[in-house]
């Protein structure tokens, strides 16, 4: 497996790929700078129903964008993104800093090492259980996959249930 090159590196292979799943549709942008601003623009609200729907189209085409050998691969992390310090996103998010606070919204993903695409996520406030998180996206995976994470991202809780529920479990320790 290569290693992920720049942001504009990865931006044209996830391009590639949507243009290789919909051929006869008109090409997306052609910029990674084009794609963020649009991205900013995006109302996030109904993403839910749209993981699902983007996990049916990719399997009923048998595309299996997390096989890597005879595994089922899902690299797992979270991440903080610093939100406008407006009146409705610190009712939302709350405030994750010290005063004056900082709202902030925590995403923990779950990506698809074969062909590293995006495949689950899950959002809340800037202080809410990254485990917690995780947990949610872990259970949505299937049985006998590999998760890989990092050894802080995950405790003995989140380690017991993925097991319990037949999932397998690679950490990156220092």
């Amino acid at each position: 497996m290569s290693r992920p090159g720049s942001f504009r590196d990865r931006f044209e292979e996830g391009r590639e790929f949507c243009t290789a799943l919909f051929p006869k549709r008109r090409r997306g942008g052609s910029t990674a700078e084009g794609f963020l601003k649009a991205l900013a623009q995006f109302p996030l609200a109904g993403l839910g129903g749209a993981r699902e729907r983007m996990q049916e189209y990719v399997l009923e085409r048998g595309v299996d964008p997390a096989r890597m050998g005879r595994y089922l691969v899902f690299g797992l992390d979270g991440s903080k993104q610093n939100l406008p310090r407006t009146e409705a996103n610190v009712d939302r998010f709350g405030g994750a800093t010290k005063e004056p606070p900082l709202p902030q919204r925590l995403t923990v993903a779950a990506v698809a090492m074969g062909r590293r695409m995006l495949w689950d996520w899950e959002s809340g406030a800037g202080t809410d259980s990254e485990r917690g998180l995780a947990l949610k996206i872990s259970s949505r995976l299937p049985k006998g996959c590999l998760q890989v994470v990092d050894a802080g991202f995950v405790g003995y809780r989140w380690c017991r249930q993925a097991m319990e529920e037949g999932r397998h479990v690679l950490m990156r320790v220092g």
